[in-house]
C-alpha cells in the first residue's frame, strides 16, 4: 500500500495522449484513508495497468482491497471505496511451444561420442520427455529419482523407463 500512498501524494500519469488531462481527473490527495474515493483507486489501478502488467495490477487491486477491508473491520473507515469495483481483467497468455524441428536441430549438435555431447543429449531428452522445469531437472538425485537398471519385476512405484525420444 506504500506505492498507493506515494502515488496519491504525487500522481504520475502513464504514457497517454494527454497526460495533463489524465492527471487533472485524479481527485486531490486524501488526508485520511476515510477520504479515499473510488476514483482514487480507479485512477491508480489504471496507472498500474499502463505501467506494469495486468497481473501485477490485479495483485495490487487485491492487496488494496484487503487493506480497505481491514480498515473497515477496525472501523477506521465507514465505507469501502472499492465496494462496487471489479478487479482488472488478466488476459490469457498462451505458453509458446518449442517446435519439434528446433529440438531436432539442437540434438543434431549433440551428436558426438565424447562425454559432453552425450551429457547434453541426455539432458535435452530428459527435459523433452518429462517436460520438467529447470529446477526439477537440476535437482534430480540419480540414485533416488532415476532407475537406470533394466528390470521386469513390478515395483510398488512404477518408474518410467525412458526410451529414445521419437522425433
Amino acid at each position: 500500500m506504500r506505492f498507493f500512498h506515494i502515488w496519491l501524494a504525487d500522481p504520475v500519469a502513464p504514457e497517454a495522449d494527454d497526460p495533463d488531462a489524465w492527471l487533472a481527473s485524479v481527485p486531490p490527495e486524501p488526508a485520511e484513508p476515510a477520504d479515499c474515493e473510488p476514483n482514487h483507486v480507479k485512477r491508480w489501478i489504471a496507472y498500474r495497468i499502463a505501467t506494469t502488467s495486468p497481473g501485477n495490477a490485479n495483485n495490487n487491486y487485491r492487496a488494496l482491497s484487503a487493506w480497505f477491508n481491514w480498515l473497515l473491520a477496525e472501523e477506521e473507515i465507514e465505507h469501502h471505496p472499492m465496494a462496487r469495483m471489479k478487479p482488472p481483467h488478466i488476459p490469457d497468455q498462451p505458453i509458446p511451444i518449442t517446435p519439434v524441428e528446433f529440438i531436432k536441430q539442437v540434438l543434431r549438435n549433440c551428436q558426438g561420442r565424447d562425454f559432453h555431447s552425450r551429457r547434453d543429449e541426455a539432458i535435452i531428452r530428459l527435459i523433452w520427455d518429462t517436460g520438467g522445469r529447470l529446477s526439477e531437472i537440476a535437482n534430480i538425485d540419480m540414485e533416488r529419482d532415476l532407475d537406470l537398471t533394466p528390470s521386469r519385476r513390478q515395483c510398488p512405484r512404477q518408474r518410467r523407463e525412458m526410451a529414445r525420444t521419437p522425433l
